[in-house]
């Protein structure tokens, strides 16, 4: 449920990031919070507003978002909205389906998962990379959206071993900034508004399975954290 869902729209495209961040035992996710960040993309212009909701999001799977104020970069612009998002969690089709209300009219809105009508368009990026040690699962979801951008969004969690055993923490769905630097190299970026972002930059192999990545620590961070200034090779799971 968690990650990037959208819908394309006659100007770009519009729809929820949803982010997840809990710890966990053996059998359940706990003490949830959870957070949603509206969007809508017209070419350079972004628009978008950061909203929490409870934890029934993933539990019941029901959306509702209430008055949204959309705002951007450039203050000339001016707000858009209200938006009110009512939306539903479809699991066997893996999509949200529901209605946006704006300016008092009501449409219909299906949400999926961020994809191109060209699939050569995502090659060599698009997929699930996976990078695994002692202390932490990293993974990162790579998609081109119906307008041609580049999207990714992340999870994570710890495996640090205790005894007796404590809850580990996880993350599902934290978005990362993209760059396409060549053919074959591609940065991605923990957002800039978590506390200390780190970065990952590196060429996917010849045969499109790995990705041979330079680690750059956030400014802050310890020397001593699990990746450090290091090499990190992910490796596609989907």
């Amino acid at each position: 449920m968690t990650g990037i869902w959208e819908t394309t729209t006659p100007t770009g495209v519009e729809g929820l990031s949803i982010v997840a961040h809990g710890a966990a035992d053996a059998q359940t996710l706990a003490k949830v919070s959870v957070q949603v960040r509206v969007f809508r993309r017209s070419g350079r212009l972004q628009q978008w507003g950061w909203f929490s909701a409870g934890d029934e999001v993933l539990t019941g799977g029901r959306l509702v978002i209430r008055g949204a104020l959309l705002g951007s970069l450039d203050a000339t612009r001016d707000r858009s909205g209200p938006l009110t998002y009512d939306v539903a969690f479809d699991a066997p089709a893996q999509r949200w389906v529901g209605t946006i209300e704006e300016n008092g009219v009501r449409r219909n809105v299906v949400l999926t998962r961020p994809q191109s009508s060209r699939s050569d368009r995502c090659v060599p990026f698009c997929g699930t990379w996976e990078h695994v040690n002692q202390l932490m699962l990293r993974r990162f979801h790579v998609a081109r959206s119906s307008d041609g951008a580049l999207v990714a969004w992340m999870d994570t969690a710890s495996r640090i071993l205790t005894s007796p055993p404590m809850p580990q923490s996880h993350g599902f769905g934290a978005e990362v900034e993209v760059v396409e630097l060549s053919a074959n190299r591609l940065r991605l970026t923990e957002a800039r508004f978590t506390c200390c972002p780190t970065s990952y930059e590196g060429n996917v192999s010849i045969d499109g399975r790995e990705w041979l990545t330079i680690v750059t620590p956030g400014k802050g961070m310890p020397v001593g954290d699990d990746l450090g200034n290091s090499n990190a090779t992910f490796r596609r799971i989907d």
